[in-house]
């Protein structure tokens, strides 16, 4: 390989010439320096008033004057040994390190030049060639290694193909001769079991078949016909058993029906004096005359219907009740009445209403403690408004309904008003009776049974369907006439208030717009005798009712009292049963017939004590004696035929 190192050049040492060239321009390193170093003694070392020659020396130091012009000014003796020291050093340095520094410089660049660069060029196209030879080695490996490995993978494929091939024929084989080893197995052990089930099983099945029959005809059939004719005599004796339990039990009602059926007569007994009874009796009794059912049982489910709804109205309804007849016994008033719950009817309601009407808060202590004393000191005064009512206002033979409790909760409320106008505590009422059509909730449906269910509760002032389902099983123990008559006014008044009236649904379904009229129905079935006119001249009534029930509601609404009240059922059948109905109608008169007080019991006894004896229908059936009898009420000729005084028929007197 030739050589090809360049040829190199050589530097001149410097000579004594560039030296002073370069001292002459003042552009050495070492000379801008000591000029610095110069400048800053000068500012640190001159005091002020020498101000113009330091400025001056900055000026002619800036502006680049010679060293000899800044020599030439007054200088400081400290200024002075500073520039005799830099000389001193300047002169040192350009005399003995700088010749130095220069020659070792050329040297170090001669070698360069002459030995490190032509060997480094040497070496890099050697690498180059190397490189260059490396990677035409590698290709053509490559190359024949991609040959190679693409011949062994074609005769692996070949070669794999033709063992799977194999594999198959084989396998193919090898299942083909294995289904015609199993038919054949099969087969053959299908013919070896039928020979032994007809050699071996079949007769011992047989045997064992006639066995099984003998058994059964000689052990069992015998005993599962004794257990077959036991039971039916044990059934038939069950039977009889039951059926003469039951005819026990149907005697055992129907005798003592009289106990709690109707107005349960055989428990009210008038020579029972013990006060406690007395006063036992009377408070049952009176909560089923507020629905005009004079029987205990029936005010004793209508109380536990109070308590499911509302136990304060429960304890309260109660409270008021009991201090009224205590007031009765304490005053020795009539005890019959008493018994009969006569006296404490408006009672009951006067308690439910104070729940139901008022929202007593912690304030006027406690709520409940306060409606619990309302309850006792209002209970004596209900009975002086009904003693007044019956002896001052009204006449002795027109009842005095709802009327006490509908005036003593009337004072109670605008009391009430006067006590938020003036008292610094406020009592809330609880507005359910008048509802805001334009709150209403006008999307819900109406539906028959809330509306009757709520509407027997609401006589009571409480709410909830099932104290409702209860009074009417109360009310049905003592008058399915009642009971009728009651669940026809709530819901005929509802239906028409809802198809008619467009009352809001929410409304008539809480039972708002049904009480008042099924307490009017109902009255008129209780205290007129029963009959298929009476019921258009009660269909008549509610109608009126209801509009005594609304102008009611008008009234109290101007007053601010939002409550729900019975006034409209006292104002709408005061005046039919405060008419004497010969004055009016003339005698003979049917379709109009009071019960006298002293009768009232219920429309069942009614009907019972009006219909003909047995004889008289066997001969009016017959057809005997027509001629012998003049043609006139029923009631008159029943009379007449069976010569029984009027005295003892009060239901058909005139005086009515």
């Amino acid at each position: 390989m030739a050589d090809s190192t360049p040829a190199t050049t050589t530097v001149p040492p410097p000579t004594p010439a560039d030296d002073e060239k370069k001292e002459s321009d003042g552009n050495d390193p070492s000379t801008a320096a000591a000029k610095q170093t110069l400048k800053d003694l000068i500012h640190i070392t001159t005091p002020g008033p020498d101000a113009d020659s330091h400025a001056l020396m900055e000026g002619s130091t800036e502006d680049g004057d010679d060293w000899e012009t800044i020599a030439s000014l007054e200088k400081h003796p400290m200024q002075k040994a500073v520039e005799d020291i830099t000389q001193s050093v300047r002169g040192g340095f350009e005399t003995h390190v700088a010749p130095k520094v220069d020659e070792f410089v050329s040297n170090t660049q001669y070698l360069l030049d002459t030995h490190v660069v032509p060997h480094f060029q040497g070496v890099k196209e050697h690498s180059s060639r190397a490189v260059h030879e490396i990677q035409e080695n590698t290709g053509k490996a490559v190359k024949g290694l991609q040959e190679n490995t693409s011949k062994v993978v074609k005769g692996v494929q070949e070669h794999s193909s033709r063992a799977v091939q194999g594999l198959q024929e084989h396998s193919s084989k090898a299942v083909k001769g294995v289904q015609e080893n199993t038919a054949k197995a099969w087969q053959a052990t299908e013919k070896t079991t039928k020979e032994f089930h007809q050699t071996h099983v079949a007769p011992h099945l047989e045997k064992a078949s006639v066995a099984a029959k003998e058994f059964h005809d000689t052990q069992i059939k015998p005993k599962v016909e004794k257990v077959i004719s036991e039971s039916t005599r044990a059934l038939e004796t069950t039977g009889s058993c039951l059926q003469n339990t039951f005819q026990q039990y149907r005697n055992a009602v129907i005798q003592n029906r009289p106990f709690y059926w109707n107005t349960a007569p055989d428990l009210f007994d008038e020579a029972i004096q013990p006060w406690y009874l007395v006063l036992e009796e009377g408070t049952a009794r009176s909560f089923g005359q507020v629905v005009f059912c004079n029987n205990p049982f029936t005010g004793i489910l209508v109380w536990l219907a109070i308590l499911v709804a509302s136990p304060l109205a429960a304890l309260c309804s109660a409270t008021s009740v009991i201090m009224t007849n205590l007031t009765g016994l304490y005053l020795d008033m009539d005890r019959a009445k008493l018994r009969q719950g006569l006296l404490a009817s408006n009672s009951v309601l006067v308690g439910t209403s104070l729940v139901d009407y008022f929202a007593f808060d912690s304030s006027m202590g406690g709520g409940w403690a306060v409606q619990v004393f309302l309850s006792i000191l209002l209970a004596p005064m209900t009975l002086l408004v009904t003693l007044w009512l019956q002896h001052k206002v009204l006449s002795t033979s027109t009842p005095v309904l709802l009327l006490p409790f509908n005036i003593i909760m009337l004072a109670v409320l605008l009391s009430a008003k006067v006590w938020d106008a003036t008292m610094i505590t406020h009592v809330d009422f609880v507005d359910e009776s008048i509802v805001d059509e334009s709150t209403a909730d006008r999307a819900e449906r109406y539906f028959g049974y809330k509306a009757v269910l709520n509407g027997v509760a609401r006589i009571f002032l409480v709410d909830g369907m099932v104290a409702g389902a209860m009074i009417l099983i109360g009310m049905f123990m003592c008058s399915r006439i009642l009971t009728l008559a009651v669940v026809g006014g709530a819901f005929v008044s509802s239906l028409l208030s809802w198809a008619v009236f467009d009352v809001p649904t929410s409304y008539l379904n809480g039972g708002y717009a049904g009480f008042n009229p099924a307490l009017a129905m109902a009255g008129i079935f209780f205290y007129l005798v029963p009959s298929w006119k009476l019921t258009g001249l009660a269909f008549f009534w509610l109608i009126l009712t209801m509009i005594a029930t609304g102008a009611v509601f008008v009234l109290l609404d101007a007053v601010d009292v939002p409550v729900a009240m019975s006034f409209g059922y006292c104002f709408a059948l005061l005046p039919l049963l405060s008419l004497d109905p010969e004055t009016v109608f003339g005698s003979g008169h049917t379709l109009i017939k009071r019960i006298p007080e002293a009768d009232l019991s219920c429309p069942e006894e009614y009907l019972d004590k009006i219909a003909p004896p047995p004889v008289m229908r066997e001969m009016d059936e017959e057809g005997k004696d027509d001629n012998d009898v003049e043609a006139g009420d029923d009631n008159n000729k029943t009379e007449e035929m069976l010569d029984v005084p009027k005295e003892t028929t009060p239901l058909l007197s005139s005086k009515a």
